[in-house]
């Protein structure tokens, strides 16, 4: 359906029923009663039904040339002051359209201020809950830290244990090889006394069997001795032959012994070896603790300054969100008074 054009009746009538209301007829009150029209269309009509408004100037008995000045004075001055209000109230439009862009700037500023406001809330929040998870973190770091210098503690004490007795095997495998050493060089002196007592008993025979030779008799005597002393001989060699076998046993028996005692040693070495790896890694795990808690410390006072600034930034917003509902307002009310003059006028 086409729009309908405002002609100037339609304005007359929509000024006429404003004046009867106790207002100006404006441009933009005429327009807002109508519901239609451009600025540009009614500013003419309405000019034209201003014109209409004035009455006839009464000349009374002036000569006619005086009449003919005073009503082109009052023309002219008729236009002058349709002019001035017409400036009048396109100023005033102006003005009014400065007036409501500043206000829907404000009202944008103040809608991007609660945004801001809002971030920086959501952003606080979250520096709270991660401010919260790190000292969670760091809480879990010290136990374990705690945990792993009980841990040390403990690696150490057994080190310490295993020490001892490896200091204690130590001792026992020098007694040990002392007694064995005391054994060899009694072995030793018993031998060379069993070889010196052979050799004595060996030169006393063939002295005896020299001897015996000069005489049969005494030979054969001799001889019955010497059998005896040669019975009695085998029977010592066999008994020390006996013995040479205990004592090479009891030297095997000292060397597994000793054997034993040097794997003991060797698995005494390998287990402090371990015990002193196990204590490095404790040291290294401790280091990368102690690190990461200063990591983590550099973090949370980080975090804490950000908080803190953050925390600055969201007071400054809601001050500078405070002023611009403050001029916000200020400017309403100079609207209020600006639409209020207008009316005057």
């Amino acid at each position: 359906m086409a729009r309908i054009g405002v002609t100037l009746d339609d304005v007359s009538q929509a000024a006429t029923t404003l004046r009867e209301q106790g207002q100006s007829p404006t441009v933009d009150r005429v327009r807002e009663y109508l519901g239609r029209g451009s600025k540009s269309t009614i500013t003419p009509l309405l000019r034209q039904w201003r014109q209409q408004q004035h009455e006839p100037v009464d000349l009374g008995e002036l000569p006619e040339e005086i009449g003919r000045a005073v009503i082109a004075l009052h023309k002219q001055l008729q236009a002058v002051a349709q002019q001035r209000m017409d400036s009048n109230e396109e100023k005033l439009n102006q003005e009014k359209t400065h007036w409501l862009e500043t206000i829907n700037q404000l009202k944008e500023q103040t809608t991007e201020q609660q945004s801001t406001i809002e971030e920086l809330t959501q952003q606080l929040e979250l520096s709270q809950n991660q401010e919260k998870h790190l000292n969670e973190s760091l809480q879990t770091h010290r136990v374990q830290l705690a945990t792993t210098e009980a841990q040390r503690d403990a690696a150490q004490q057994e080190n310490s244990t295993l020490q001892k007795l490896h200091n204690q095997q130590q001792q026992e495998l020098t007694a040990l090889r002392e007694q064995f050493e005391h054994y060899q060089e009694y072995t030793a002196e018993e031998r060379q006394k069993e070889k010196e007592e052979f050799l004595h008993t060996r030169r006393q025979l063939e002295d005896s069997l020299h001897n015996k030779q000069i005489s049969l008799e005494q030979a054969s005597n001799l001889n019955t001795h010497l059998q005896q002393e040669l019975s009695n001989y085998r029977v010592r060699q066999d008994a020390l032959h006996q013995q040479q076998l205990e004592q090479a046993a009891n030297a095997e028996r000292f060397k597994a012994q000793n054997q034993t005692l040097t794997e003991q040693l060797n698995a005494s070495d390998a287990s402090r070896k371990t015990l002193t790896d196990q204590n490095n890694s404790l040291q290294e795990q401790l280091g990368t603790i102690a690190t990461e808690l200063a990591s983590i410390k550099t973090a949370h006072d980080l975090q804490s300054e950000q908080a803190k600034q953050l925390n600055e930034q969201l007071i400054q917003e809601r001050r500078e969100s405070q002023q611009l509902t403050v001029n916000h307002a200020k400017l309403e009310v100079q609207l209020a008074a600006l639409q209020a003059d207008t009316d005057k006028t």
